[in-house]
């Protein structure tokens, strides 16, 4: 996948990783190059964050146009325009049911969306720029993080801020591990690229 100023692009490497994930061995990763099979233009600035559905049928991004946008894979067809962000939007994420949207960006705003409608669900205050989000598992919690060099856990039905895992210095992503019950976050700490990884329970 493929970040542009107007759009996004599906490469032919998706492919190759699934086939290398299935057993078919590195051998299906030997390509010369990536092929671009799908585009979706829509977005009148640059994309900051993109995501998949589950199932693979849907793709999320966000954008410093200020918009959220829901494209049909197949087809690249925009399906949903989210609107509510006041600033830049930097990182994305979907529920694993399918049912939610998570966004948040410049103007520290965490947003949960229903996907379906496109309707603003939840809006949680971060307090400085956020770089990530993330779902947690069961889609219950979510996980923020960004230039206040603080990762924030949040309650998605009550919208309250459970836990606070704080830094040296801005956290760039944060992700759930799969069991729900620990997530890894991951922080540059120094400007040149390198940096160290956390882990904390939830």
């Amino acid at each position: 996948m493929r970040f542009g100023h107007r759009g996004l692009a599906v490469g032919s490497f998706l492919s190759a990783l699934l086939s290398l994930m299935l057993g078919a061995g590195p051998a299906a990763l030997a390509q010369p190059e990536a092929k671009e099979i799908r585009r979706f233009e829509g977005h009148t600035g640059e994309v900051y964050g993109v995501c998949f559905s589950a199932d693979g049928r849907r793709a999320l991004s966000g954008s410093d146009d200020k918009t959220v946008r829901l494209w049909d894979v197949a087809t690249g067809r925009e399906l949903k325009r989210f609107l509510g962000h006041d600033n830049w939007v930097r990182s994305v994420a979907l529920s694993a049911d399918g049912r939610l949207a998570l966004s948040g960006g410049d103007d520290a705003a965490v947003v949960v969306w229903e996907l379906e409608t496109g309707r603003e669900l939840k809006q949680f205050d971060h307090g400085r720029v956020i770089r990530t989000v993330a779902f947690s598992p069961d889609g219950r919690r979510a996980l923020s993080g960004g230039n206040d060099s603080i990762v924030r856990l949040w309650d998605i039905e009550t919208g309250s801020e459970l836990k606070q895992f704080k830094h040296d210095s801005p956290v760039n992503s944060v992700v759930f591990s799969w069991m729900a019950s620990a997530f890894s976050q991951g922080v540059m700490t120094r400007p040149s690229g390198c940096g160290t990884a956390k882990r904390g329970a939830s």
